[in-house]
């Protein structure tokens, strides 16, 4: 039986690729918040979280852009198809119990790994989709009134705080220098 850090890897590697071949060549997260794995490469930063049931959910902020996406797998999605574009409604429930529900309609891309686990990859969202998470407790994704998955997101406020200073240090460190005219 492969070690929880094997299952770990084959799972979390289909995100590395969203990440681009500079977090490839890292081979790993530059830190770790809450629970939550950091990953930069040249031109944004991510958070993903491997959950018991083998499932991942993460978060991935342009800073330039000020747009996050939102990433999950998920193995018994097995109606989706590689390259489908599934709308789903995107809700968020709040500490005090309100749901957030500014992220219904969202649509998202299917990339179905060599195992049958689906990853989907949401649009990129633009504000306050960062606040809007860092804020919340938990998110579902729904089809209709069918619950796909439900992730908690306990320490995602803390990770995405590091996101977004990770992002806006990529984007100052790709500033061109003033001219000291």
């Amino acid at each position: 039986m492969p070690s929880a850090t094997a299952v770990t890897l084959r799972i979390l590697a289909p995100f590395a690729v969203l990440l681009g071949p500079q977090a490839m060549a890292n081979a790993g997260p530059y830190t770790q918040v809450r629970g939550w794995s950091i990953y930069r490469n040249e031109t944004n930063c991510s958070a993903y979280m491997m959950f018991d049931n083998d499932e991942a959910l993460g978060f991935t902020y342009d800073a330039p852009a000020r747009s996050l996406r939102i990433t999950f797998s998920d193995a018994r999605m097995t109606w989706l198809s590689d390259g489908d574009n599934p709308t789903f409604d995107v809700l968020l429930r709040q500490p005090d119990g309100t749901v957030e529900n500014s992220w219904e309609s969202t649509v998202f891309s299917v990339t179905v790994e060599e195992d049958g686990r689906r990853n989907l990859s949401s649009r990129w969202l633009g504000p306050p989709a960062l606040d809007d998470f860092r804020a919340a407790a938990v998110v579902g994704f729904y089809e209709d009134d069918r619950e796909l998955r439900v992730f908690s997101l306990a320490g995602t406020g803390a990770a995405l705080n590091e996101v977004e200073d990770c992002a806006r240090r990529l984007r100052n460190h790709r500033q061109p220098e003033p001219s000291g005219n």
